[in-house]
């Protein structure tokens, strides 16, 4: 693999029987080697994502310099870093009254003229910035296990380096890694279950004043528990907001009263459950990981094969939002711009295909490998043959 590619591993954990290839019948190709991993199944939730011509994205990247504010990073990662941190310092911490557009232009230019705001703010600033900048990022939801205790809002982006969703919380400045592992929102859950809080840290390390910040009058110290970096506890109930296109759908009038925030009442949430988070009524809820965690960014192929053998129909399927292109390398050779199905001719021997989408801000995915070992031989005798290497 050459130098600075990622290597694609979506899904290794919770879903290593479903192929992002597929050859039809006649089967006269086996798959040598795979450098990527498997397709996912459509997951029944849909995300509405913002698209990438809405106006106040181009605005907000503008007016508030944000490749400059990235501009010292030197991997995509860092880049989310140093949004946070920008994020972090560029709005007063309270309480906002009432509660304002879910706009990162709006909120921002109050900021400039000293009024507060609290964890939902952070996290929808940062997520639009983020979304700005040309990645992806969602909003999430956590709060304890009693009733009417702590909550928190923090936002996850999408890490084409990691291959994960990772938790930022731009109110604090930090995320959680684990043994140097950024940290999703459902790590967290499942660590505060287990206990098993050895390697996990904040990311820079909160002090103990915890930052300064309040929640609900009290500073975050208060909230603090042992066994672990502090905050985790509030991981034990997570939701998604499953929409991050507030710019151009913003939220409608039917919250209870105008000091209620729209997403207590609103289905455009999931809900994680399991054997120890029972669901809750009112919501979509899921146990599926695949549901709740899908990935994006890569490319599902499947192979048709036809006559004469060594021809093959390849299919591309794009799981990046905002697709604009799919770009392809045959056997080492250039990069190409292609169509989602396009006539390929394979070798004697092995035939390697390389493939990585791009989206309207020319941001690019991760890319998929895959090989195909082609036997003249096998393929005149119809003989099927499969074999797949990780």
């Amino acid at each position: 693999m050459e130098e600075g590619k990622t290597l694609v591993n979506y899904l290794s954990n919770y879903l290593s029987e479903h192929r992002c290839y597929d050859i039809l019948y006649p089967r006269s190709a086996r798959i040598a080697g795979l450098e990527g991993e498997d397709a996912i199944k459509g997951h029944r939730v849909t995300f509405s994502y913002e698209r990438y011509d809405t106006p106040a994205l181009a605005k907000l990247r503008e007016k508030y310099e944000l490749d400059r504010v990235v501009s010292g990073a030197e991997s995509q990662f860092e880049e989310f870093v140093l949004l946070n941190e920008w994020v972090h310092h560029k709005i007063p911490n309270g309480n906002p009254e009432p509660y304002v557009p879910w706009d990162a232009l709006f909120i921002l230019g109050e900021a400039e003229k000293g009024k507060e705001f609290f964890c939902v703010y952070y996290a929808l600033v940062f997520i639009q910035c983020v979304l700005a900048l040309g990645y992806q990022a969602r909003m999430v939801q956590i709060w304890e296990e009693e009733k009417g205790l702590s909550g928190h809002t923090v936002a996850e982006v999408w890490s084409d380096e990691f291959n994960k969703w990772v938790v930022f919380d731009p109110q604090g400045n930090f995320h959680y890694e684990k043994n140097g592992v950024p940290m999703s929102a459902l790590d967290l859950h499942r660590i505060w279950l287990s206990g098993d809080f050895e390697g996990l840290m904040e990311v820079p390390k909160m002090p103990p004043d915890g930052r300064g910040l309040r929640h609900s009058g009290r500073p975050y110290s208060e909230l603090f528990k042992k066994g672990g970096p502090k905050h985790t506890e509030m991981y034990f109930h997570i939701r998604l907001i499953i929409r991050n296109d507030w710019f151009s759908r913003p939220w409608g009038l039917h919250r209870r009263n105008s000091e209620e925030p729209p997403f207590l009442h609103s289905r455009d949430v999931l809900h994680w459950t399991d054997d120890r988070t029972p669901p809750l009524a009112n919501h979509q809820n899921t146990s599926v990981e695949r549901e709740f965690n899908w990935p994006i960014n890569f490319v599902s192929l499947s192979f048709d094969m036809r006559l004469p053998y060594r021809l093959l129909d390849v299919h591309l399927t794009s799981h990046m939002p905002n697709h604009r292109d799919f770009m392809v390398r045959l056997n080492g050779s250039g990069w190409q711009k292609k169509p989602e199905r396009f006539e390929w001719e394979l070798k004697d021997g092995d035939n390697k295909i390389e493939v990585k989408p791009v989206n309207h801000w020319g941001r690019e995915g991760t890319t998929t490998e895959v090989v195909l070992h082609f036997d003249k031989g096998n393929a005149e005798r119809g003989i099927i043959m499969k074999e797949a290497k990780r």
